[in-house]
């Protein structure tokens, strides 16, 4: 193999390895706000016993959130613990979302 080949292949690993490093430290930083997110929503969810229209619209908001969020919030667990078994994109698909190339 040739320098220059070898420095390049030596840099598009280091490249790689460091978006890869970047990718699970996001997740995992993804995981910790969905966890806050999760427990401020049930605090809302017990909290808001009101009866005014504005208090009611608060907890049917609340509640929405907490059913949308459920599948997002396993996506980043599903990719730490997937991580070494499939790519990224088969994941992501799996849970209906697209993965942009």
């Amino acid at each position: 193999m040739d320098p220059l080949t070898a420095i390049g292949l030596a840099s598009n690993t280091i490249s790689f390895i460091d978006f890869s490093w970047e990718l699970i430290t996001g997740a995992q930083a993804l995981e910790t706000i969905i966890a806050d997110l999760e427990e401020v929503l049930q605090h809302l969810t017990f909290d808001v016993k009101g009866t005014s229209q504005n208090e009611i619209a608060v907890l049917q908001l609340a509640e929405e959130f907490w059913r949308v969020s459920r599948p997002l919030s396993r996506i980043p667990r599903e990719l730490k613990a997937n991580i070494n078994k499939k790519s990224s994109g088969k994941v992501l698909k799996s849970n209906g979302l697209v993965c942009a190339k």
